[in-house]
């Protein structure tokens, strides 16, 4: 029994030191994370190019979940289009940019500004969802 409780509070600690960890850089692995997928979008053509095809069509599909892909609103890596549409890739990496920005200046931008800033996005993508355009 003693055993087992001292178990517990070695596991309990250990949470609570990832739990502090992960608070103290969650900004750089939001950045790292946000990067990843900006570069993942690039390497789908890219794997296509060099004849990946089945690693090229993971990541086209998985893409088109938030994009819709068509290739003359792409920009296009060795022949062929990004996995993000030219639109989305300038939101996405703009918001990337951003994060990276706030972090090198470390700056803390207020939350009302934050929304005011994702406000223009969410209108778009809502009424592109709702089918008013």
């Amino acid at each position: 029994m003693v055993h087992s409780r001292r178990w517990s509070a070695q596991v309990d600690d250990l949470a609570e030191r990832a739990g502090r960890w992960a608070e103290a850089r969650w900004p750089v692995m939001l950045a790292a994370a946000w990067g990843g997928v900006l570069l993942l979008a690039a390497a789908a053509p890219l794997a296509r190019a060099a004849g990946l095809h089945s690693l090229s069509a993971g990541l086209y599909a998985l893409f088109h979940l938030i994009c819709h892909q068509e290739p003359a609103r792409s920009l296009w890596i060795a022949g062929y289009p990004m996995a993000l549409c030219a639109r989305d890739v300038g939101l996405y990496g703009g918001l990337w940019l951003g994060l990276l920005i706030t972090l090198w200046r470390r700056v803390v931008i207020p939350g009302w500004i934050a929304l005011l800033c994702v406000l223009p996005m969410a209108l778009d993508g809502g009424t592109q969802l709702l089918g008013l355009r």
